[in-house]
């Protein structure tokens, strides 16, 4: 079982509706033809695949048989199992694609020296790499201490925009990368207040602030279900950018919506009830919170807040709750009674 989780499956992955020769299929994943050619032998033998004769020029073309395909399927479905990950580890298991999760820890380490030794640090590197392991679907490339350290770092170094920018990107794969890892996927969800606050802060850049959103948008539980604190960090967010000469409220809103969009089949009857809520709140002195009860948003006083993003905002919990949203907004010193 683990031999097959091993080189055959990232072999039958780049066959996968392809025909490729050996040397098409080394180059994919960045080993010899000879790596190729020894591992595949056995695949022949236990049916995964058929390795046509050598044509006139000597290649030999394979390709995927009916059974290697479920075969794959299967292993793709063990993969997304998080115990599976918990096993490889606790059996110091050597996994497939080491040669590229290597290039993450040794970039990351370096990286992490250098913020030792009182550089600045630039991330393009790091970024590099991780985009290929995350991309590859390498498993666990996330799951080292200097990657971890890292991205703690998101909000309390003093990066270069860029170089934040970038290192909130490679936040927002491993997020979503370790979302079956129970003992990574702990460690990676304690940034949602450090991406609310980046999200927040109307110092930063606009298009930093809106890509800490899109991380924020990657974290789930681990049956897919949306994070009450995900949730309420976007609402917080939100809250803030409909103050009247809020910098860069438009990418923010528009970041904010397409979070929104995507959660909104995967949320609790209950966070449907808050993101409900959130709307009159918005227009209230009382930023979203977990505990939120309706007392509060009714004693909350009215805030001066930008109408026109308000109604927006209305507009779009209503077509997503597909209810309508009754509210109240006070914007340039004038009540606004409820809208239906």
């Amino acid at each position: 079982m683990v031999w097959l989780t091993g080189a055959p499956y990232l072999i039958m992955r780049e066959l996968d509706g392809k025909t490729l020769n050996p040397t098409e299929v080394g180059q994919a994943l960045g080993r010899s033809v000879s790596w190729v050619s020894k591992r595949t032998g056995r695949m022949v033998k236990l049916g995964l695949i058929i390795k046509d004769l050598p044509d006139g020029r000597g290649i030999v073309l394979m390709r995927l048989t009916e059974k290697g395909s479920r075969v794959m399927d299967a292993i793709s479905a063990i993969k997304e199992n998080p115990l599976f990950v918990e096993l490889r580890r606790a059996l110091d298991l050597e996994a497939p694609d080491d040669v590229k999760r290597q290039a993450v820890k040794n970039e990351a380490e370096r990286l992490m020296r250098e913020l030792t030794n009182g550089n600045g640090g630039e991330t393009k590197g790091l970024h590099e790499v991780a985009l290929n392991a995350s991309s590859m679907k390498v498993e666990g490339w996330y799951a080292t201490e200097a990657l971890t350290q890292i991205i703690s770092t998101i909000g309390t170094h003093p990066w270069d925009e860029h170089s934040r920018l970038l290192l909130i990107k490679i936040a927002g794969m491993a997020i979503a990368d370790s979302r079956n890892d129970r003992r990574y996927a702990k460690a990676y969800n304690g940034l949602v207040e450090p991406l609310r606050r980046l999200a927040s802060d109307e110092n930063a850049d606009v298009d930093t602030r809106a890509e800490a959103i899109m991380a924020i948008a990657s974290f789930r539980g681990s049956e897919g279900q949306i994070p009450d604190g995900a949730l309420m960090a976007i609402l917080q967010v939100q809250w803030e950018a409909l103050k009247p000469e809020h910098v860069g409220a438009d990418l923010i809103e528009d970041a904010i919506s397409e979070t929104l969009r995507k959660w909104a089949p995967l949320l609790k009857e209950a966070q449907r009830e808050m993101l409900s809520r959130s709307v009159y709140r918005m227009s209230r002195d009382a930023p979203p919170a977990i505990d939120d009860p309706m007392e509060e948003i009714i004693s909350g006083n009215p805030r001066n807040v930008d109408r026109r993003r308000w109604e927006r905002y209305r507009s779009l919990v209503a077509t997503l709750l597909d209810r309508d949203i009754v509210g109240e907004v006070h914007a340039t010193g004038r009540s606004i009674g409820p809208v239906e």
